[in-house]
């Protein structure tokens, strides 16, 4: 089995064949002697209606996109329309039948043991990804263990000054600095 674009493809190949090559010879077709125009005639109405079908099928496809991005982009303006819809005829359910519109279910009360399942799983949860509320982070404090090193040229112009301080002989800016070793912090 073919696809539509393979069919019209051997189509247009046999069609430009036979009016390539074959254009002044007579076929034998269904106990019919027929020239080479009668058959390029019938093969230029099957390429026609291929090529019809690939243009048709372009056009849905791009109809489809136009389609869905008007729906993507005004799906917000209608959701606000049928809110208002069902807000205004909030206590008349048959009157939102004419908008295609339908009240919202109402949420349903959970019972005790749905409830108390509900908060053991928040609580595992919680534990799970170690998340803490703003008073437990409050009370979160660090701990320095070990040697702190504090590297002198962090800070801007720390180089300049390094080197003014080293007294460089050459007073060349561009000279090669050297590097003053970092500091160590002991607690």
């Amino acid at each position: 089995m073919s696809t539509n674009a393979e069919a019209l493809a051997r189509d247009v190949q046999l069609l430009e064949g036979i009016r390539t090559v074959l254009g002044t010879h007579t076929f034998m077709i269904g106990g019919k002697v027929l020239t080479a125009a009668e058959v390029m005639a019938v093969l230029d109405g099957r390429v026609a209606a291929g090529r019809a079908v690939v243009r048709a099928k372009a056009a849905f496809h791009q109809a489809v996109l136009e389609r869905d991005d008007e729906l993507d982009r005004t799906e917000p303006y209608v959701q606000g329309v049928r809110s208002t819809v069902r807000v205004m005829y909030s206590g008349l359910p048959e009157d939102l039948v004419h908008f295609g519109v339908t009240m919202r279910k109402p949420r349903r009360p959970l019972t005790v043991a749905e409830n108390v399942l509900a908060v053991a799983r928040r609580k595992a949860t919680r534990e799970a990804r170690h998340t803490l509320g703003p008073v437990a982070r409050l009370q979160i404090k660090g701990e320095l263990t070990g040697p702190i090193l504090v590297p002198l040229d962090r800070a801007a112009g720390a180089d300049e000054v390094a080197s003014a301080e080293a007294g460089d002989p050459s007073g060349d800016p561009a000279a090669p600095r050297a590097k003053p070793p970092p500091l160590h912090l002991s607690l």
